[in-house]
């Protein structure tokens, strides 16, 4: 990516010329796993065909697909967050120094779930003065990089902002409705607390998203759509008129689990029998009670009836974090069928340890 970020610099830079406002188009190809909005004319590369860059008078704007090398995939099948994050945060250093850069700005917050930095630079290469802005995102099969360059000041942050912020991962294939894939522990979590080893099934067409920072904030999985009507208030989620339903995972604030024991218990010393009578005195009429072990852990998975709806849980015990346990709940389409039964006993099912 260097050499090629290098050879537009100094093509725009020889251009010289103002940028004259290119009309923009949504990108979508067939093998690339993404979509996007660009302006200017595609220069396809005939010796990687899985580099897709546009480029108008003075700016150019690229995506990236390459396939992950044995670190990143060992460190995507351990869940290893960390490593991943590191990985990329080597790699943007080295590209910033190559190219006589300055960093300006750098975050490492998830994309989808997935392990992310997007960070913004300058410099100079060839006399030559640059902005860019770029991302790179590690999924469970690929690595994508994302990358705005131009002139310095014929670039735009509003042109910036619109191509990064039009990114989004497509499926790579059409998926049946009832299709489910593997996703790390770390990624589940939105990589807020420390990893253990276990894994999850999740619909193929869900995508991860922490609504806020906060821990206690959690991480919801669901397609694109339902997120962005649940986290439309960030700090109020809105579950009510959901297409296919979320999951949500989070740190439980008022139920505790005892290491020794693996009994669950409302921090009131009741225990799960307190639990219990605790959704009875809220109104609701219990489904599905089953205390149980889960991937080497104390579960609790708790169904019910409350008023018109259904509500799902799933206490994991011995997390060894916090309150010691992780909530899962499933939030229901707003057209309810059996088939929510359905999933979230698939989901069930999918938690499993990593060996």
């Amino acid at each position: 990516m260097t050499a090629q970020f290098i050879a537009l610099i100094l093509a725009l830079g020889a251009a010289s010329q103002t940028n004259t406002g290119e009309p923009w188009a949504t990108v979508t190809p067939p093998s690339g796993g993404f979509t996007i909005q660009a302006p200017g004319t595609q220069k396809p590369d005939p010796n990687d065909p899985m580099k897709f860059s546009f480029v108008t008078e003075d700016s150019a704007f690229i995506v990236e697909v390459d396939p992950l090398d044995a670190t990143l995939t060992r460190a995507v099948a351990e869940g290893n967050q960390a490593l991943i994050v590191g990985y990329i945060a080597v790699m943007r250093d080295e590209m910033v120094k190559n190219l006589n850069g300055e960093l300006a700005s750098s975050s490492a917050a998830n994309f989808d779930g997935y392990p992310s930095i997007l960070f913004s630079f300058s410099g100079t290469v060839g006399g030559m003065s640059y902005d860019s802005r770029m991302r790179i995102i590690v999924t469970d099969e690929r690595m994508y990089q994302i990358s705005a360059v131009g002139t310095a000041g014929k670039l735009t942050r509003a042109d910036m902002d619109r191509f990064h912020g039009s990114f989004a991962l497509a499926a790579h294939a059409p998926v049946a409705a009832d299709a489910f894939r593997t996703i790390s522990f770390n990624q589940f979590v939105c990589a807020k607390i420390p990893s253990i080893k276990i894994r999850f099934d999740v619909p193929a067409d869900f995508i991860g998203r922490a609504p806020t920072p906060s821990i206690e904030a959690g991480c919801l999985w669901g397609t694109r759509d339902d997120l962005e009507r649940a986290t439309r208030n960030p700090n109020e989620g809105d579950f009510s008129a959901l297409r296919r339903g979320i999951l949500y995972a989070r740190v439980s604030t008022n139920v505790v689990n005892d290491p020794a024991t693996g009994v669950f218990d409302q921090m009131d010393g009741s225990g799960e029998a307190g639990i219990r009578a605790a959704i009875g005195q809220a109104g609701g009429k219990v489904v599905t009670w089953r205390k149980e072990t889960i991937a080497g852990l104390p579960a609790l998975q708790i169904v019910a009836d409350v008023t018109d709806s259904r509500v799902y849980m799933l206490y994991l015990g011995n997390i060894q974090f916090s309150s010691n346990v992780l909530l899962l709940n499933y939030y229901h389409p707003k057209t309810t069928s059996a088939a929510d039964d359905k999933l979230w006993a698939r989901f069930i099912e999918g938690i499993r340890k990593v060996e």
